[in-house]
């Protein structure tokens, strides 16, 4: 997650680790079938993905284990809806 200043990095288990790189450099290092970046603040694993929800105007909102901090929501951005889809009928 990019919260505009810092890269997290959270793991499984919860962990959450600062990265020096960027997001774009991140996710170019990332294998492309295992994880997928949502939007401009979230790359996501598969594997966390728990639950997702459609919302009006072919939005959705990704549910992750582990769970995001208080407030804070993951939305496919708009654009990337239908290659979301696809990475996930993969």
């Amino acid at each position: 997650m990019a919260d505009g200043k810092y890269l997290h990095l959270m793991t499984h288990d919860g962990k959450d680790y600062i990265l020096d790189r960027s997001l774009t450099d991140v996710g170019e290092k990332l294998p492309p079938n295992l994880f997928f970046r949502i939007n401009r603040r979230f790359i996501v694993s598969f594997d966390a993905i728990r639950e997702m929800i459609r919302y009006s105007g072919s939005r959705i909102k990704v549910l992750l284990n582990p769970p995001l901090a208080e407030g804070e929501e993951a939305f496919v951005s708009t654009d990337r809806v239908q290659d979301f889809r696809q990475w996930l009928n993969r």
